[in-house]
């Protein structure tokens, strides 16, 4: 237990000192992405004009891959739910049905409760 909080502790420090030592030039460069990629409403992007914009996308798409991974581990809970006679079996699949909607909901509710305050908080605008 010890060792994992020092683990976590000693990457915390080093994640900020790297943070610390970011060049400001950062926020204004273009980024050209080595792979398109494809935002949700279906565009494909090939280069991102600004650090702001990317993150904006990074959140946009954490957003949608949580619901995929939602459905897909609804799915597995009711193949577990399903497929099984003993009552462990069956109460495992229960749980993975019920985390998944948990976290499904806990994804919906945070975008809801930031657009619902100001939605320009989810305009996500870094500046050195």
């Amino acid at each position: 237990m010890r060792q994992n909080i020092q683990k976590t502790l000693s990457f915390l420090k080093k994640s900020l000192l790297v943070a610390g030592f970011l060049p400001f030039g950062a926020f204004a460069a273009e980024y050209t992405l080595l792979e398109p990629l494809t935002s949700p409403s279906g565009e494909s992007i090939t280069s991102i004009p600004n650090l702001n914009a990317y993150l904006q996308f990074v959140f946009q798409f954490a957003i949608g891959i949580t619901g995929v991974l939602a459905v897909i581990m609804i799915i597995l809970g009711g193949i577990t739910y399903l497929s099984t006679d003993a009552v462990s079996g069956k109460k495992d699949g229960k749980e993975m049905i019920a985390n998944a909607l948990r976290g499904l909901a806990l994804a919906i509710l945070s975008w809801l409760i930031l657009n619902s305050i100001n939605p320009t908080l989810l305009n996500i605008n870094v500046t050195p």
